[in-house]
């Protein structure tokens, strides 16, 4: 397994909660935010259906504003005993926020159109919520105010009268 992160952003990588089922495993990087995982079955052992093989552990670079920092599985590949490659293993990419002093506001749109914000930052902190219908014109006006007991939280059901509208986050003084 290859995956690319940003070394300006993590480091200090390495592989925890290695099951039974694996006799070896290694994590190298093999190019600048480029990384490769190799594990090996114990002797006998089938790896089967929904399981979970390693744990990918990291640190955040200390210093940098907050960002949301892709994983990208650039190649996956599993052999058997006899090195004969098997079918691609299912990988997804996953992504990293790192929170620095900046709050990130994340925004889902469900299959069925509903709406939902993310917001990340430091905990106990309070956080302002503005919207917009455009981005052009800088009419930003306040929406909610968050005061953030942890690391996340989900704004569910975000209701607004444009069909489309534009968010941002700002750190604030308290109540």
């Amino acid at each position: 397994l290859v995956f690319r992160a940003d070394d300006t952003r993590l480091g200090a990588w390495s592989l925890a909660s290695i099951p039974p089922e694996i006799d070896s495993s290694t994590l190298q990087a093999v190019a600048t935010n480029q990384y490769r995982v190799q594990l090996s079955a114990s002797v006998g052992e089938e790896l089967m259906g929904a399981l979970a093989l390693a744990q990918l552990n990291f640190t955040a670079q200390s210093n940098q504003s907050s960002a949301i920092v892709p994983l990208r599985f650039v190649d996956a590949q599993a052999t058997d005993a006899n090195g004969a490659v098997l079918g691609r293993p299912r990988t997804v990419d996953g992504k990293v926020f790192v929170i620095g002093e900046e709050p990130i506001l994340e925004a889902l749109l469900s299959t069925n159109g509903t709406r939902t914000l993310v917001l990340y930052g430091r905990p106990d902190r309070y956080f302002t919520i503005e919207s917009s219908p455009d981005l052009a014109f800088g009419n930003w006006t306040l929406w909610q105010e968050v005061d953030l007991v942890r690391p996340w939280q989900l704004i569910p059901d975000v209701l607004v009268e444009a069909s489309l509208a534009f968010f941002r986050a700002t750190a604030a003084d308290g109540p």
